[in-house]
């Protein structure tokens, strides 16, 4: 499946679950085990991924997907995760990730989300305790689809023509991600205004040795036809 290999998972104990990561050679940690809990204890089916092995390789991958130290090089391509529910919803929980990126020294981060619907919509972030809180990311862009368009992404996604309202919108979001704890996952519902959303132009400022007086050039080239037409006299 897209270069991986996928376990489904489905447990009531968030330590059942890492005790099974650790006994099957997968990654586990406590954080782990904490971002893990709302969702077991919600009746959440966890998908546990590795990246696959390739049939030439000569030694074990790295987990993450990275270079091992034997050189064996792998890839996997882009992967598509489909469940219902009943609202639509990005799970932006992960389990606490600030000690890589003080590894890294990295302070921020951008998700972008593109989502389809039959109209604008906007997200909600939401708790374990039901309650809504803002989310810091934003719409940029919002406007609706040509039907070529929509008719290419069902190709490229390989779904049938009949998925989804026979007419598209698109609402691109985006979160400036900082390396924190969310507060629960986005849930997303129709926007209040269905007017779309254009980004700003971008207006880029290129310099020119000619010069900025446009009286300059005019009197240049006044100056210079006389000058032309005398050398062609001669």
């Amino acid at each position: 499946m897209a270069g991986f290999q996928a376990v489904v998972l489905e447990t009531k104990s968030a330590a059942a679950l890492v005790d099974w990561l650790k006994k099957n050679g997968y990654a586990y940690s406590p954080e782990i085990q904490a971002w893990a809990k709302p969702y077991v204890e919600g009746g959440w089916k966890i998908t546990a991924l590795k990246v696959a092995k390739s049939h030439n390789a000569k030694s074990n991958i790295a987990m993450d997907g990275a270079q091992s130290k034997s050189g064996t090089s792998v890839a996997a391509a882009a992967l598509r995760l489909t469940f219902k529910t009943d609202r639509p919803l990005f799970p932006d929980r992960e389990p606490d990730s600030k000690s890589f990126a003080e590894t890294l020294q990295a302070k921020h981060r951008l998700l972008r989300i593109y989502f389809l619907a039959e109209g604008r919509y906007e997200g909600r972030c939401q708790g374990d305790l039901s309650k809504d809180h803002a989310w810091s990311g934003k719409a940029v862009w919002a406007g609706q689809l040509r039907p070529q368009d929509r008719t290419k992404v069902l190709d490229l996604l390989k779904l049938p023509e009949t998925t989804g309202p026979a007419q598209w919108w698109l609402t691109e979001f985006e979160d400036d991600w900082a390396y924190q704890s969310a507060p629960g996952d986005v849930y997303f519902a129709p926007a209040s205004s269905q007017d779309a959303i254009k980004r700003p132009p971008i207006i880029v400022h290129v310099s020119s040795s000619w010069p900025k007086d446009i009286m300059v050039c005019t009197l240049a080239v006044v100056v210079g036809v006389p000058v032309w037409r005398r050398l062609r006299r001669r």
